[in-house]
């Protein structure tokens, strides 16, 4: 069972060659389906089409029978699957073949098309769908007061049609209710000419209602290029705004050049082997206290020979419970500032520090390693590094720093977690005043 669900994940995952091939095959079936059955709709069909009609109609069915128990099985959390939003798409669009109820719901599978944006992942499509969803949370509340007009707009010219025209035209104005069609098809610039004044002062209102539909027409076209502009310019402001953190005064890319060098190669000596060094040269010891980066940054450490001269160990704590009895966190902390964030960082630090008494300095890391992390705290980390300083008999903290890692895969963004601790940990040896 364990195989074939995970056969099925991988034909429902459009970032694999065999997801895609299965997406594409499945947009071609709908397609084919759609036509078929708005051809089944026309009168005067043969008796032999119709009936190759209906067998077709069978297969598409079955076929998107076994499609849907694949997406069944290869849902991690079936019951959000099947009460979702495609879930009760793709049951509705099978489901009167086999009860019979009379109400032919095949038309529904256009709304399955949609599906095709998880095949076109090319970067402008998604980008842009982004984009327009940020630009309409940048106009919402402009959009919302902008309808709120037009239903002002549309009550005040129906009324004014019906006074105008009630009495000339008693069929077609009955009410005001009856005079919205009036006022929707004339503000929208519409005008179908089903119903129109024939009365002097109706005509001259209905020229004035027109000039105000012009305005009606152009201003949410104005609203949202104006925030797509916006959101454009957030894109350039982000992108900016990484690279800069990326190049960090111009160390970063050279650091991970560096750390990531074979130790022993006969080259320089690596960013690693220089911390280790480091460390030696101001007999001091280093203790860990990790997170999301399950003991990597430990791990880059002892690959150099003789860091165990100055590297205590690294408890490596994933739950809120394993923090609280190895490290000591406390339950009303966790709670009021969440296992990710700065303050238990820093509190992991201190604390390892303090439960390692051969340790002179100690560094803590959180984070959102994702999938499945908070939009908002997807990618974000949090790093700590703290001074046991003998002079004041107390810790001092050296760095307390946020990072949003820019890797996408889990796997990269763990190994530039571990180099980002590092890096901070080289930053805070260059501090002049430890010893």
């Amino acid at each position: 069972m364990h195989s074939h669900r995970e056969i099925c994940r991988l034909i429902t995952n459009p970032n694999t060659s065999v997801g895609r091939g299965f997406a594409v095959a499945v947009q071609i079936l709908i397609l084919v389906s759609l036509f078929s059955f708005a051809l089944s709709t026309t009168p005067n069909i043969p008796p032999k089409l119709k009936a190759f009609l209906w067998w077709e109609q069978f297969a598409v069915i079955v076929l998107f029978t076994i499609e849907y128990a694949i997406r069944l099985l290869a849902a991690p959390n079936k019951a959000r699957y099947v009460f979702s939003f495609f879930g009760l798409i793709d049951l509705m669009s099978i489901l009167p073949f086999y009860v019979q109820m009379g109400v032919d719901l095949r038309g529904l599978r256009a709304i399955r098309l949609v599906h095709i944006f998880q095949i076109l992942k090319l970067g402008r499509y998604s980008r842009a769908i982004q984009r327009f969803h940020r630009a309409f949370l940048l106009s919402k509340e402009q959009i919302a007061l902008f309808f709120s007009i037009t239903g002002i707009l549309l009550f005040i010219a129906a009324v004014g049609i019906y006074y105008f025209e009630r009495d000339a035209q008693p069929e077609k104005f009955v009410s005001v209710f009856h005079s919205l069609w009036w006022s929707v098809i004339t503000l929208t610039t519409v005008g179908y000419g089903d119903i129109y004044p024939v009365t002097i002062g109706g005509r001259l209102f209905t020229v004035f209602v027109l000039m105000v539909g012009i305005g009606i027409v152009a201003v949410p076209a104005a609203i949202v290029t104006s925030a797509l502009s916006q959101a454009q310019n957030f894109e350039r402001e982000e992108s900016e705004a990484t690279a800069k953190s990326l190049d960090d005064t111009g160390r970063y890319a050279r650091f991970l050049q560096e750390i990531r060098s074979e130790p022993g190669s006969g080259k320089s000596p690596s960013a690693v082997q220089l911390i280790v060094e480091k460390l030696r040269r101001r007999q001091l010891r280093l203790a860990l206290a990790e997170s999301c980066t399950g003991g990597l940054v430990a791990a880059r450490l002892t690959s150099i020979a003789g860091a165990s001269d100055v590297l205590c160990g690294s408890m490596v704590s994933y739950r809120d419970l394993t923090k609280r009895e190895w490290l000591g966190i406390s339950a009303t902390g966790l709670d009021k500032f969440s296992s990710v964030s700065r303050e238990i960082t820093h509190a992991m630090a201190i604390a390892v520090l303090s439960e390692t008494p051969e340790a002179s300095l100690a560094a803590a890391v959180t984070g959102h390693l994702g999938p499945g992390a908070p939009p908002e705290l997807d990618g974000v980390l949090f790093v700590a590094v703290v001074f046991r300083d003998p002079d004041s008999n107390g810790d001092r903290t050296l760095i307390e720093d946020e990072y949003r890692l820019v890797a996408s895969p889990r796997v990269a963004r763990q190994a530039e977690a571990a180099d980002f601790v590092l890096r901070k940990i080289d930053k805070s040896l260059d501090t002049e005043t430890l010893s």
